[in-house]
């Protein structure tokens, strides 16, 4: 039956991310929002490639919609400092400790910022475009938060409380790179949504990708999904009625025991001690002090061409600081 499971869930993802990507080709928005979850995608179905073919793919069909239907634009200081950091990339691998292998990670990188860079800027950017981009945020992402928790792995090491998953590479931040914004969009579609339709999807979504959150008990998943629904709130807090809003925030009330119940035993205590300083969350908190700790250790030895991207686990136990500010200077 596991096997049977695992099997039908590696189908669902791909074919989520393959519908995202057809989907695109009339409307731009889903391209952009299948690159946010190449890869659970590749974690969930074990294969690592798929991320890469997805945002090849996606940045071709938006440079043949830009073709055929050229949008008005100009350039920017964007565009110069996508060039600038272009350039740089590859330029780095040629002073890295090992060239090969770092050409190889910076060509993976450069293809995943120029597909999304291309997808974002070549579309309008309208209303439309923004409606579409949180209706598939919300819909793909409850559709891979059900497919994770399928493939998660509970046994005596696991207990249960991190969303670990039966591939084995796959780290759990890295799967969990996608929540907050799958739950923002819930948030924008509850709250902001005009169908009821779409009220429902966005409840659902929160509901499904809250219950993956919580267990994942990574803290960055809810600053993030906690910064950026403030923000979208205080934005666009004329758009919110407050019957609506009172509706549904009685509902969720109602619905919070439910979904508190369904939750396994440990999660929100191994969340909560991340926060408070428990033994987890002290634990994390030395990890990344040290982590940062050799960050910084690289940024003085190579204060002006760094130690190229993709080399930090040269020069600490891990490949990634938890830090993008530390990470991209180092490199």
């Amino acid at each position: 039956v596991n096997g049977w499971c695992c099997m039908v869930t590696q189908v669902v993802s791909v074919f989520t991310l393959l519908v995202l990507l057809l989907w695109g080709i009339k409307r731009p928005a889903f391209l952009l929002a299948g690159t946010f979850f190449t890869y659970q995608v590749g974690a969930i179905s074990g294969l690592d490639w798929i991320g890469s073919v997805y945002v090849a793919a996606a940045g071709g069909i938006a440079l043949v919609r830009f073709a055929i239907r050229p949008v008005a634009t100009r350039l920017m200081l964007g565009d110069f400092a996508m060039i600038l950091l272009t350039v740089f990339l590859i330029a780095s691998s040629f002073w890295a400790p090992y060239p090969d292998d770092a050409f190889v990670m910076a060509l993976q990188l450069l293809l995943s910022v120029v597909g999304m860079y291309l997808i974002a800027r070549l579309e309008p950017g309208d209303a439309q475009f923004f409606r579409d981009f949180v209706l598939a945020l919300a819909i793909a992402g409850a559709v891979l938060a059900i497919c994770l928790l399928a493939v998660r792995v509970v046994d005596g090491v696991h207990q249960g409380t991190r969303l670990y998953i039966t591939n084995e590479s796959a780290s759990t931040v890295g799967i969990s790179m996608a929540l907050p914004y799958v739950l923002v969009a819930g948030f924008v579609l509850l709250f902001f949504a005009r169908k009821p339709s779409q009220m429902s999807i966005g409840a659902v979504s929160l509901a499904v990708t809250g219950y993956c959150s919580v267990i994942s008990a990574t803290r960055s998943v809810f600053l993030a999904f906690g910064v950026g629904a403030l923000i979208f709130a205080f934005l666009a807090r004329r758009s919110l009625h407050m019957s609506r809003k009172t509706a549904n925030i009685f509902a969720g009330v109602l619905l919070l025991p439910v979904a508190i119940a369904m939750v396994p035993d440990g999660a929100f205590e191994n969340l909560l001690s991340r926060f408070s300083g428990g033994v987890s969350g002290v634990a994390s908190q030395r990890e990344r002090q040290q982590l940062w700790a050799d960050g910084w250790s690289i940024i003085s030895e190579h204060p002006f061409i760094g130690g190229e991207y993709g080399s930090f686990d040269q020069y600490s136990t891990t490949s990634y600081p938890h830090n993008m500010l530390i990470e991209i200077s180092a490199a």
